[in-house]
């Protein structure tokens, strides 16, 4: 299926003598969230906050003890903490899902699209960003099979807009390290007591409490990855069903509201210093006009 070239916008955006930008000093919490503005409230954040954060995440899967958006609580939670260390110069966009899950479909309740539709949907999520007049964007997953498809939509971005400046991360991955020093077992990936720490972090009513005690008690023992314990480097796409019965690795039961706090506000500092440099050149840039 071939890739539509980049588009013009069929209309110009709308441009009237409107209410004073908000400045400074008057930004509110809420403000940084693009959906809870009012069109002139965006229009005023083009110019004031450079910077648009757009979360991705699922709807899938996460085991007997995780709800289903857990990879968009964490996206959309993580991004949030990252606008509010930058505010006032960072938005975030409503957030893109569901993902690329097709691997967890055995499992009821997964939603899936294809990496060509999803790549897609992120490219023109950030082609109306440009559109608008905002040039650097941020894209923030959550959910591991949306990498690959969000590597694709950023390069096609920076060839199609040159003057774009886009960048994305996973959360996770920000702090490989902080993980490893707490990893339980020998494969703590999905929904294991590292993404779940994240979630009891963000939202505890997401975790099921009782599965976890029951796994506690019944000493539940990590699920390996079959066929590549050892091997670093390698890539082998399996269902997930045939990765884990019940759809989690590592240890669940092992996760803390603490260990996810620590986790996150590690992730978050090394983010904010890279996005500190990477608006470096934001704060002296002419602020872009409104593509036509």
């Amino acid at each position: 299926m071939p890739l539509p070239a980049p588009r013009q916008p069929p209309f110009d955006r709308i441009r009237r003598n409107g209410p004073t930008p908000v400045t400074d000093s008057t930004v509110k919490s809420e403000q940084i969230l693009l959906a809870q503005m009012t069109w002139p409230e965006a229009e005023a954040a083009i110019s004031r906050s450079p910077l648009a954060i757009v979360p991705t995440g699922a709807c899938e899967q996460h085991g007997a003890h995780m709800s289903l958006d857990t990879d968009t609580v964490r996206a959309e939670g993580f991004s949030r903490r990252l606008a509010e260390e930058l505010a006032p110069r960072a938005v975030v966009t409503p957030c893109l899902t569901p993902g690329v899950s097709a691997h967890h479909m055995a499992f009821a309740g997964t939603l899936s699209v294809s990496p060509v539709t999803f790549q897609q949907m992120l490219y023109e999520i950030v082609e109306s960003l440009y559109t608008h007049g905002w040039r650097y964007v941020f894209i923030v997953n959550g959910h591991g099979g949306n990498m690959s498809a969000c590597g694709v939509a950023a390069s096609r971005l920076q060839a199609d807009f040159p003057d774009l400046t886009v960048a994305w991360t996973g959360i996770t991955s920000l702090v490989s390290d902080v993980a490893a020093e707490h990893t339980v077992g020998p494969k703590a990936a999905h929904s294991s007591e590292i993404e779940t720490s994240q979630t009891l972090y963000f939202d505890p009513s997401r975790v099921r409490s009782d599965v976890l005690e029951a796994a506690r008690q019944s000493g539940t023992t990590p699920t390996r990855y079959p066929g590549v314990s050892g091997v670093a480097g390698i890539k082998a796409p399996r269902p997930f069903h045939k990765v884990s019965p019940d759809g989690a690795t590592g240890t669940p039961s092992a996760a803390t509201a603490e260990l996810g706090q620590k986790l996150i506000e590690t992730a978050v500092a090394r983010a904010t210093g890279f996005l500190e440099s990477f608006l470096g050149d934001a704060e002296t840039a002419v602020a872009p006009s409104p593509t036509r």
